[in-house]
């Protein structure tokens, strides 16, 4: 007794059919694998060059912010420097000044005007301090201007009438 389905019974229109979309099959497999295969390496590509250039982005505007940082940390020294300078060299000069006056006249007054002027370079000192610090960190975005210092307050500028 043979079997019923064997090829010799099948006609070979029907194995040509199932030869053909076997292979159909085996294409459409093999080119969607493929593709997917190039479009994720495209993809894998394109975000690793675009996630490296970010990176190099945020790494040069942080390196930017920091050479930016340490220019004014830079300038704010020199300043400084620069004012202690100058106020040693006046308070130098202002104790010459009063010890040729004392020596010249013979009038002990001069401490106290020697003392006044030290007051008064010490207080312009720190004010010019202060106010280098504070532009510095006003430049540098480090500190905000309060608002009633960009615009007028209307309150000011109404008429009475």
């Amino acid at each position: 007794m043979q079997p019923i389905c064997t090829l010799r019974r099948w006609p070979r229109a029907v194995v040509a059919a199932l030869g053909c979309l076997l292979v159909g099959a085996v294409i459409v497999v093999v080119v969607v694998a493929v593709g997917c295969l190039v479009v994720g390496v495209v993809v894998f590509v394109v975000l690793v060059v675009v996630v490296f250039l970010v990176l190099v982005l945020v790494l040069v505007l942080v390196l930017v912010l920091v050479l930016v940082l340490v220019l004014v940390l830079v300038l704010v020294l020199v300043v400084d420097v620069v004012v202690v300078v100058v106020f040693v060299v006046v308070v130098a000069a202002a104790a010459f000044v009063g010890a040729v006056a004392v020596a010249v006249v013979g009038v002990g007054c001069c401490c106290c005007c020697c003392f006044l002027l030290l007051v008064v370079v010490v207080v312009l000192v720190v004010v010019v301090v202060f106010v280098v610090v504070v532009v510095v960190l006003v430049v540098g975005g480090g500190l905000q201007m309060p608002s009633f210092m960009h615009f007028p307050l209307p309150f000011l500028f109404r008429s009475v009438a």
